[in-house]
């Protein structure tokens, strides 16, 4: 036959057995825990003969050795944009606000759901870094226009040649 199914009364380990031929297809031993390919499950759901996956009673994964994935993993309670990263016990979280990818216009941003350059770190509502499409650096704004940009206003820059290209504002004393 191609699939016997019975209870194993020989032996005080197998409650319940599936079998094709000399082949375990399905084991549940005495305790609950359930093989597929395994005739001694050690947690209570294993795949491969060496137990190479494995769920535990309390529904984490245990073991996965050589598993591999040729498709997409989804995590349904992810939101576009998010970064996960383990929290509290290694659980899989969020926080956009803080951590946030803009796969359309490749940007990353920190402290910002919304990033305006490749790179943009705010903290709180002040925007802190930018660096631009074209590798410009702002500190202190959204729109360098310049190599390197200080202020809102952009009150002082360098441009790609190194040289001063604004100074408004700025004094010097020494």
């Amino acid at each position: 036959s191609l699939l016997d199914v019975y209870s194993d009364s020989s032996t005080a380990t197998s409650l319940f057995r599936v079998a094709t031929g000399t082949t375990e297809a399905i084991f549940i031993d005495q305790a609950g825990n359930t093989g597929i390919g395994t005739t001694s499950p050690s947690a209570l759901f294993n795949v491969g003969i060496n137990n190479q996956f494995q769920i535990n009673s309390t529904g984490a994964i245990t073991a996965a050795t050589g598993i591999t994935s040729s498709g997409n993993i989804t995590f349904s309670t992810l939101t576009s944009g998010s970064i996960p990263f383990a929290g509290t016990g290694g659980l899989i979280s969020q926080n956009n606000d803080n951590l946030f990818w803009d796969n359309t216009n490749i940007r990353l941003g920190i402290g910002t759901s919304s990033p305006s350059g490749l790179l943009h770190i705010a903290t709180g509502s002040t925007d802190a870094l930018v660096i631009d499409n074209s590798g410009n650096l702002g500190i202190g704004t959204t729109s360098p226009s310049a190599l390197f940009n200080v202020g809102i206003n952009n009150q002082f820059q360098i441009n790609s040649t190194g040289a001063i290209a604004a100074a408004t504002g700025i004094t010097s004393s020494g």
